[in-house]
């Protein structure tokens, strides 16, 4: 259920920065790419904390993921 959270502010954030770059005279893309870099950015510095939750899905976070299972 956590995926669906984190989709949702993805949808917002890319949402309002389409926005603003509309009202900016800009192309609404403009601003979506931007939200992607900031939110590429903000992942890149807390990766600790993301890799605690476990939503970043990457090969070793799935082997570790399941052995704490069995």
């Amino acid at each position: 259920m956590e995926i669906f959270y984190i989709l949702l502010v993805l949808l917002f954030i890319t949402r309002a920065f389409g926005e603003v770059a509309v009202r900016l005279g800009q192309p609404a893309l403009v601003g979506e790419l931007l939200s992607g870099i900031a939110v590429g950015m903000l992942i890149h510095w807390f990766p600790v904390r993301l890799r605690q939750t476990g939503t970043v899905g990457t090969a070793e976070n799935a082997y570790t993921e399941q052995d704490r299972k069995d």
